[in-house]
Parts: structure tokens; C-alpha cells; sequence
């Protein structure tokens, strides 16, 4: 084999090489297939979601329901008329009137059981977004839901609790510049009974702050 024939084929094998090369080269810079659904990237620590808030609603008969109007907080909504709020510190607290008090833990002592917690609102230079004490908590774990009332945000979020394995609730409410965080805590009612008062509670909540 003659020189020249060694490097014609020198040459032919690289050319063959760079043209393999290009073909199954992954694309970088391709445009993504716009058959996927719009995605809007997370905020604030907010996991994405992929759907426009919906409006909060309601089924339960609300034609009975007490009017409460808290002017610390500016902030007013209804709650069932055979519940109670307890003002504590920087917390409102409703409750069914027959809940039982619950153990504190501490010999026989026992403490005002609660259903549902409502905490001071909050701007982002006093507070770091409530989510944030949830991101340990795996994706599977949790359901992140997306609600709109007039122009404040909802975002709801039920996750398992790793320490008693039991499924637990977190709202976000968010009002301009402010942020509410409300919990349940499974003390006087099912998880499912407490969210069905709470968003009934939701569709009523006004700020006038």
C-alpha cells in the first residue's frame, strides 16, 4: 500500500468519524417541543405549577356564620356560629365550642384545643416565606395547591408529617405585601372536615389594611 493511499485513507476515516460526531451529538441550543404545557417557574420557594389559581369556593351553608373583624390585624371574615376564636399571642384561634381540651404532655396538665390557626401577617422584611419550613418535605410526600380570592393568592399545601405519619395542612394567603399563615391541627376535627371550614373561611376573608 503506497503512501498516498495510507493517507487518502487517514482522511476518509477521520471525515467519517466528524460526520457520526455531528449526527448523534446531543443539540444544545434546540427549541423545546411547544406541545408541553407552559410551565411558570417557581417564586418565593414555591414549587412551579402548571395551571391558572383557581377561585376559592365553597358548599357549606354560610347563611348562619358570625362576622369577625380583627382591627389589629386589619382583617375581617366569617366563621360557624357554634365556633369560638381565642385571641393569644400574635394568633388567632377557632375552634368548635364542644372541642376538648388536649394534653400538654406535662403530668395532668391540658391546654385549649384548637382546630384552626390563624398567624399575624407578615411583610417580607419581618419574615422568611412560610413554605420554606416545608422544603425538607419530599415532593411525594406533599400536594401544593394554587387559589386566587379577589386579589389576594392562596396557596394551600397538605403534607405527611415524618414524626407521627399523619397528613397535615399549611395556607399561604397573600395580600400585597402581606403574608398569613394559617394551620390546622387535626385536634378537634379530621384533616378533611378542618380544610372544608377553612376554605369556606377563605372565601369571606377580606384586609382592609
Amino acid at each position: 500500500m503506497t503512501k498516498e493511499i495510507k493517507i487518502i485513507l487517514v482522511i476518509a476515516i477521520i471525515i467519517i468519524i466528524v460526520g457520526f460526531g455531528f449526527i448523534f451529538w446531543p443539540k444544545q441550543d434546540q427549541p423545546s417541543n411547544t406541545n408541553q404545557p407552559v410551565i411558570t417557574e417557581p417564586d418565593n420557594n414555591q414549587p412551579a405549577t402548571t395551571t391558572e389559581p383557581e377561585v376559592i369556593t365553597t358548599d357549606l351553608d354560610m347563611s348562619r356564620w358570625v362576622e369577625y373583624n380583627y382591627i389589629d390585624w386589619g382583617l375581617n371574615f366569617k366563621y360557624p356560629n357554634d365556633w369560638e376564636v381565642k385571641k393569644m399571642l400574635g394568633e388567632l384561634v377557632l375552634r368548635p365550642k364542644d372541642c376538648p381540651e388536649v394534653p400538654t404532655g406535662y403530668r395532668d396538665d391540658y391546654t385549649w384545643g384548637s382546630a384552626i390557626s390563624f398567624y399575624r401577617p407578615s411583610t417580607p422584611n419581618e419574615a422568611t416565606p412560610p413554605e420554606n419550613s416545608l422544603l425538607y418535605i419530599e415532593p411525594s410526600n406533599r400536594k401544593d395547591t394554587y387559589y386566587k380570592n379577589g386579589e389576594d393568592m392562596i396557596h394551600k399545601i397538605i403534607w405527611v408529617d415524618g414524626s407521627d405519619k399523619k397528613e397535615k395542612a399549611m395556607i399561604v394567603v397573600r395580600h400585597k405585601e402581606l403574608t398569613m399563615e394559617i394551620r390546622t391541627s387535626g385536634q378537634c376535627l379530621s384533616l378533611t372536615e378542618e380544610i372544608k371550614f377553612l376554605d369556606a373561611m377563605l372565601t369571606t376573608l377580606k384586609f382592609y389594611k
